[in-house]
């Protein structure tokens, strides 16, 4: 009876660490489709004006979440590098502003896509 139940809880705990890895891989799907759907929603922003500033806070949906938060931040770098957003911080830790840059309207091209899918775009 023993070695029953010790083959029961190995059990148990390997059912248990493939349950966190399914849902550590669920989440990482989430993050990848989030970036980009993140970015479609800072491009809307200034869709109708895009000479209008706004807070970094306007940019999160979802404030009292740590993972929306940095999904905003690490969204607006990437559109920053690719001169879709410009941003300004006066003063250290105060708060940031966003406005459009010159690259706002322009659709992704396929190496940008790519990079926000994590994939390789081999060079021709």
């Amino acid at each position: 009876i023993n070695q029953f139940v010790k083959a029961y809880e190995a059990f148990l705990l390997r059912k248990k660490k493939i349950e966190d890895i399914r849902k550590r891989y669920e989440r990482v799907e989430r993050q990848r489709i989030s970036v980009e759907n993140r970015m479609q929603f800072i491009r809307e922003l200034f869709r109708n004006d895009p000479t209008k500033k706004v807070p970094f806070s306007e940019t999160i949906q979802d404030k009292t979440d740590k993972y929306d938060i940095a999904l905003s931040f690490s969204s607006i770098l990437e559109m920053i590098k690719q001169s879709k957003l410009e941003a300004e911080q006066k003063r250290l830790f105060g708060e940031i502003m966003v406005s459009a840059g010159s690259r706002i309207d322009e659709e992704p091209v396929a190496e940008e896509q790519a990079a926000l899918e994590g994939q390789v775009i081999e060079e021709q």
